[in-house]
């Protein structure tokens, strides 16, 4: 009767976000088979996947920054021209109260020899939304920064999320360090 992940934990909570909305992941699977991928980096700050539909036609889709998935989507899911405000608006509603942040964003190309990162890299997409999620330290990682701080040695953050939530993380693990 428990969930437990397996895996990559942002896949993961991603999977178990999908099953709390009543999506069969298993199911879209299977009519929406993975052909190609752009893997994430954190120099891209994305990571994209290519899917073949029952029409025949391609579905790509993307998630990754915020900031650089509404770059990359020139209107809204309903079809209203993208606003980067908007997105880094709700993004930053989110990354500060402690959530980390994702974008999501989908294209269905023209051409179905075009290869993902063309399609991706043209800008193209629909955006359809953010997710906030929690990632809190693991066990390990607090007892090495209570160690750090017994020792003396003043802990810094380096993250590559949102600043917002790395300034309320900071504070909670530094609360989280200190009851522990």
């Amino acid at each position: 009767g428990r969930w437990r992940v397996v895996g990559d934990p942002t896949e993961g909570a991603l999977v178990v976000a999908a099953r709390k909305a009543a999506l069969d992941d298993v199911a879209l699977r299977a009519k929406f088979p993975r052909q190609d991928e752009i893997p994430f980096s954190s120099e891209r700050q994305l990571m994209a996947t290519v899917h073949d539909t029952s029409e025949g036609r391609l579905l790509v889709c993307v998630k990754g920054a915020p900031e650089v998935v509404a770059d990359l989507c020139t209107r809204f899911a309903d079809g209203q021209p993208i606003s980067p405000e908007a997105v880094h608006a709700a993004s930053h509603a989110l990354a500060s109260r402690g959530l980390r942040v994702l974008a999501t964003a989908a294209a269905t190309p023209e051409a179905e020899s075009e290869d993902v990162e063309g399609v991706v890299l043209r800008g193209d997409l629909r955006f359809l939304g953010i997710v906030g999620m929690t990632d809190p330290p693991r066990p390990d990682a607090i007892a090495a920064v209570k160690a750090c701080q017994r020792a003396g040695v003043a802990v810094k953050m380096v993250t590559g999320d949102h600043a917002a939530m790395a300034k309320f993380t900071e504070k909670d693990w530094m609360e989280i360090v200190a009851v522990t």
